[in-house]
């Protein structure tokens, strides 16, 4: 594996750079470009793919991992393309054939003024780097959805083209089969807002949250947590759940969180963090959760698995089918959105243009199937 450094990594590094003396064409699906930046006073290195512009981010390096710099890159190549679902075998595959890392000059212009780019907006995107994880892999899966451009081709997202690249290098498919089909309801008393969704079991919790808040049109502008319910053992409504909630008549066995602050709280059930959970670690041993957005206005989703199917890759979420529009952010909770329904609802209202407008500001719109399906491609 080919890692062409700027002169900044080069002299921070006590590897031999290998001088390239023939003319052979090099593989660009194994050979990346990389730069150093200093970022909040952390050295962060940013690797990126010379064939599909895929980016690898890693935040904080010591001089523990300069000395293994070449490990350091193979296990953070490793770690983001897990993150992405990759199948391991096809993980193993490439970094067999990408073979040992070596430290070259950077290749050209062209690819180095395409890593500039990257790493600016890695730059202005800094705020999300987490100081405690050396591999950022959400930072690197963002960074990689973003459009670029690739040599006379047209603009392209480079997750999309890893994915066809490993594709053609594995010969079959680079995803699990194992897949699940979930109805995701938001119960309000008179109205029907649910979605039918296929989602891939190889989901961190992570990536789960962020396809629900696409399915619902949230903006990811307040706390969330999910709950999982043992379903064959019937109790009495859960205190927190309102009492039409199909859930309240389940008992409450896990609670999982989104940072370390809800962490600490006082607990019911047993606690952990959703950064440490996969949705395979949940499903299918219990097909019965609840997603709670925004502990003010208390969005609740109930989520019940119907079906487990195993007939082919599963790329990313997609929604099968869906009904009725989910309430704008920061409406006020059940009263505050049954309110503004009557308002909308009313074109003679005398607050119906300023509620109009209000909407408009909250990126307020409805269920549209295309756009979410859009949108979860990118998860």
């Amino acid at each position: 594996m080919k890692i062409h450094g700027t002169k900044k990594l080069l002299d921070a590094i006590t590897f031999e750079v290998t001088v390239d003396s023939t003319n052979e064409e090099e593989n660009e699906l194994y050979a990346w470009h990389a730069n150093l930046l200093t970022i909040d006073r952390r050295k962060t290195l940013v690797l990126m793919n010379n064939s599909s512009r895929y980016v690898v981010v890693l935040h904080g390096l010591k001089a523990k991992e300069f000395k293994n710099l070449d490990q350091v890159i193979q296990e953070a190549i490793r770690k983001t393309f897990r993150a992405e679902r990759i199948r391991e075998e096809v993980i193993d595959r490439y970094l067999k054939e990408a073979g040992p890392v070596s430290f070259h000059k950077t290749k050209n212009r062209s690819f180095v003024a395409q890593l500039n780019k990257t790493c600016d907006n890695i730059w202005f995107g800094s705020r999300d780097l987490d100081p405690d994880s050396l591999i950022n892999t959400e930072v690197a899966k963002r960074a990689s959805r973003w459009l670029v451009g690739v040599g006379k081709k047209e603009m392209v997202r480079p997750y999309e083209e890893l994915r066809k690249d490993l594709t053609a290098m594995a010969g079959e498919a680079i995803f699990t089969t194992n897949a699940a089909v979930m109805k995701i309801s938001m119960p309000f008393e008179g109205l029907s807002i649910w979605r039918r969704v296929l989602v891939p079991l190889e989901l961190p919790l992570t990536g789960f949250h962020d396809m629900l808040q696409i399915l619902f049109g949230w903006t990811n502008s307040h706390l969330h947590e999910f709950y999982v319910f043992d379903q064959t053992e019937a109790v009495e409504p859960y205190p927190h759940f309102s009492p039409y909630h199909v859930t309240g008549d389940y008992k409450p066995v896990l609670n999982i969180v989104m940072d370390e602050e809800l962490m600490s709280h006082p607990k019911e059930v047993d606690r952990v963090l959703e950064e440490n959970i996969m949705l395979s670690d949940v499903v299918p041993k219990y097909t019965v959760m609840k997603y709670i957005y925004d502990f003010g206005d208390n969005w609740q989703h109930e989520i019940i698995v119907e079906n487990i199917v195993n007939d082919g890759p599963v790329e990313s979420p997609v929604c099968l089918d869906g009904e009725g529009d989910a309430p704008p952010e920061d409406c006020g909770g059940e009263p505050g959105f049954q309110e503004f329904l009557d308002v909308m609802g009313e074109p003679s209202h005398p607050e119906h243009a300023s509620m109009k407008e209000w909407a408009a500001g909250q990126l307020y719109r409805g269920f549209d199937k295309g756009l979410v399906n859009h949108r979860l491609r990118g998860i």
